[in-house]
């Protein structure tokens, strides 16, 4: 690079400040043992917030820019202006993230990494519709996952391991009769989850899922990933159906009897729950994805039901929760525990 080309981008009013900041973080990502190419970077970064003051991307771009150099201080200073600007960016709180790990402020990165989590779920997550109503419980607040995220994503693509169910549109659905409110998931672990990498802050259970109500039934609508290998009658995980008189009601998920593996099998068929819909996979033209529709019959009908719990057996598989819907009549297949 000669000192003409430096002049000519940093003066280049065609370039638009992002611009300028994508070409900063570029340049000090290859100025290792080039102070040149260093110091075009910071000229670049400089340039791009004085025609930008209050861009929170620009901001970001720079700390990450500087954090490339080594430059952590800036890198950290350069952060929280653009936290400043823009409190709800996952993306702004990524990148404080990494420059935490390299400050080895290795506890304020777990709660950066979760709370930008947070903020990306959030605004992935689509409104819950003014339509539906008390029987179709909200799990805004437990939601891991949106319907628009690879369910159980490694951070690299794998098509063998990474899907989701994308076709499958967010809102009100109707299946077998049934009305839930379907937005996102609700992923907990198996054993073979553990394992893995995933971007979403996947749990062995979810406490607390408001009720409030009396109910005749309990539909789940549920699917579980990596449980092909798995015997039928295996518990998967267990519902935890909690009384306002204090006690409880477990209701075990059972692979071959209220569910199959999402990644469907040719024979599809359960003996205590439907299949609630299959659609084809974006990932594998000859893969179709499904869940179930579980139908619970209440022995406490009389008896408010004041809060959920969805938990995870620890078998190998890993078992998610899409919508809980309470209802007055029998719409499917009881299942009885």
């Amino acid at each position: 690079m000669t000192a003409s080309r430096d002049a000519d981008s940093l003066s280049d009013e065609s370039l638009s400040p992002i611009d300028l900041a994508s070409q900063a973080v570029y340049f000090a990502g290859r100025s290792v043992g080039d102070e040149k190419l260093a110091g075009h970077a910071v000229a670049l970064m400089k340039r791009a917030i004085q025609r930008a003051p209050k861009n929170a991307v620009v901001w970001r771009m720079q700390a990450e820019a500087y954090r490339i150099l080594g430059k952590l201080d800036e890198a950290s200073r350069s952060i929280e202006q653009s936290l400043g600007l823009d409190a709800d960016s996952g993306e702004v709180l990524k990148t404080r993230e990494k420059i935490q790990i390299a400050q080895r402020k290795l506890a304020d990165a777990r709660l950066s990494r979760i709370e930008a989590r947070k903020k990306t779920l959030s605004g992935l997550l689509t409104a819950r519709d003014k339509t539906l109503t008390a029987n179709q419980l909200d799990l805004t607040s437990h939601y891991n996952v949106a319907l628009s995220e690879d369910l159980y994503k490694l951070p690299k693509r794998e098509p063998e391991t990474n899907d989701g169910l994308h076709g499958l549109a967010a809102g009100p659905t109707e299946l077998h009769g049934v009305v839930f409110d379907v937005r996102g998931f609700v992923a907990l672990h198996g054993k073979k989850t553990q394992l893995l990498a995933s971007r979403a802050q996947i749990v062995e259970k979810v406490t607390g899922i408001a009720v409030g109500r009396t109910a005749q039934t309990i539909h789940f609508l549920h699917g579980a990933a990596y449980s092909d290998q798995l015997a039928y009658g295996t518990v998967v995980g267990r519902y935890r159906v909690h009384y306002a008189d204090g006690s409880e009601q477990v209701v075990k998920i059972r692979y071959g009897e209220h569910l199959l593996n999402w990644f469907l099998p040719q024979n599809r068929r359960v003996s205590e729950a439907r299949l609630a819909f299959s659609i084809t996979s974006q990932r594998d033209a000859d893969r179709e994805l499904g869940c179930y529709l579980m139908s619970w019959k209440n022995p406490k009908r009389d008896v408010k039901v004041t809060h959920i719990d969805f938990e995870t057996s620890g078998s190998d598989a890993a078992p998610f929760l899409l919508g809980v819907t309470l209802g007055t009549a029998e719409t499917s297949k009881v299942s009885s525990q």
